[in-house]
């Protein structure tokens, strides 16, 4: 069962659609290929790509895209499909957007909440929240799939079963593949209550699941909800929605603000150390996406509640001698700025090293407390300015509730996809670009 926090949305209206990203400086490797940026200070149009539903057609894709190896897009939904369990979707060159695989709970898994990936063969990877059989109270406790492409369509093959104990439940993040072929991922619940990472290792034609880590709260974090990422040294870093300090202010009912965590080889295993633990005050609270790493090994991040306003903030954490460092680049204030960042995967970055993200909530007045922005984080010489790229409105025609984020495609359009609205009121994907095209 999908797990929510504070966000109230309604459902949205009409708009018409373009976005930019782009040049280089060397600092950033962008998640997708990017062209060259365009003046952020040109307020900007959306236009709606595709809107989902009704059934049997995918419904609520809660995560956000993938880019395809020959200019194709995938992605996955909570919701829709046939029976209705989720499906995993694609959107051709053409713009066309077809169910590949519709998800059939049981053992077969259900409810999808994170992004897929592809390996080198154009298979693709990902989680289930649920199903995989009858534990965690009913539902399943989460699968690992995978959906290989053949003559005949997609085929789904579950990797792994998860039984809610010690090997973890609920995976609701996506999973990281290293250059051996090996799956990491992480869990929300199971292992000794907070969760777990895990790797998942080939061995012949099938995969074994090993525990890395099993969280208990404080000190080391509780709950992680996303993707890890990795550095070149094979380290990898993550993020937990609580845990760290004991307490958390203004969030007396969950245990600590949230963590940020490296996982270090050590032969056949890893040792895990928590960098960063979350206060609670201007620096966040609930670091609910994924973390980008540039490649000057600062990472940059999102936490979905706390700053000046309680509304979350954009934060950076950079190495300083042996330690951590964490600055918060900026509070969102909860008005047109946008409020409730909870990318899945996390922000997205161009080669001049500006980010993009999108807010659940906020950007207006429009269903109840705003229907969510598309923003741009621009450094300067006195830090990071934001600037709201599009806002979404009220009505059934551009989407609302953007939970998944961006990505940059080659012409340096923003795509990403919202969780309501739309025509079926069952999501949208969009497009956001500048007035005037990328050069």
């Amino acid at each position: 069962m999908m797990r929510w926090y504070v966000v109230t949305v309604l459902f949205v209206g009409f708009s018409s659609l373009g976005a930019c990203a782009g040049g280089s400086n060397g600092n950033f490797g962008p998640r997708i290929p990017a062209a060259g940026v365009q003046p952020l200070s040109v307020r900007p149009s959306s236009d709606v790509l595709y809107s989902f539903g009704p059934f049997p057609d995918a419904e609520h894709p809660y995560a956000g895209l993938l880019a395809g190896k020959n200019g194709e897009y995938y992605g996955t939904t909570q919701g829709g499909g046939n029976p209705g369990d989720g499906a995993v979707y694609e959107i051709t060159v053409a713009g066309k957007e077809h169910v590949i695989y519709d998800f059939h709970g049981g053992r077969n898994g259900a409810d999808v909440l994170s992004t897929p990936i592809v390996d080198k063969d154009g298979a693709l990877y990902g989680t289930t929240e649920t199903g995989g059989g009858s534990g965690c109270n009913g539902p399943g406790c989460g699968t690992v799939f995978e959906l290989r492409p053949g003559k005949q369509g997609w085929k789904e093959s579950v990797l792994y079963r998860f039984h809610g104990g010690d090997d973890g439940g609920s995976p609701i993040g996506g999973l990281l593949m290293t250059k051996s072929g090996a799956l990491f991922g992480t869990t929300y619940a199971g292992g000794s209550g907070g969760g777990v990472v895990f790797e998942m290792m080939r061995s012949g034609w099938t995969y074994a699941e090993k525990v890395v880590h099993q969280f208990s709260g404080s000190p080391d974090g509780l709950n992680p909800t996303d993707a890890l990422v990795s550095d070149t040294s094979g380290n990898l870093y993550g993020t937990t929605s609580a845990g760290g300090l004991t307490t958390c202010p203004s969030r007396s009912s969950v245990p600590g603000c949230g963590t940020i965590f490296k996982l270090t080889p050590s032969g056949s295993n890893y040792s895990y150390s928590v960098i960063y633990r979350f206060k609670g005050g201007t620096d966040g609270i609930s670091p609910w996406a994924g973390l980008l790493r540039a490649s000057n090994g600062v990472f940059y991040g999102l936490a979905m509640e706390g700053g000046s306003q309680g509304k979350g903030t954009a934060f950076e954490l950079a190495r300083k001698g042996s330690s951590y460092r964490e600055r918060t680049l900026y509070s969102f204030e909860g008005g047109t700025d946008g409020a409730y960042p909870r990318d899945t995967p996390g922000l997205v970055a161009d080669r001049s090293g500006n980010l993009y993200g999108t807010t659940a909530a906020g950007g207006g007045t429009h269903c109840r407390v705003g229907c969510g922005t598309v923003f741009s984080l621009v450094p300067s010489a006195k830090g990071f300015t934001e600037h709201v790229l599009y806002a979404f409105q009220r009505g059934t025609r551009d989407g609302a509730s953007p939970f998944g984020g961006v990505l940059i495609d080659r012409h340096g359009d923003l795509l990403g996809p919202t969780f309501m609205g739309g025509a079926s009121r069952s999501g949208t994907i969009f497009s956001v670009c500048c007035a005037s095209p990328p050069q």
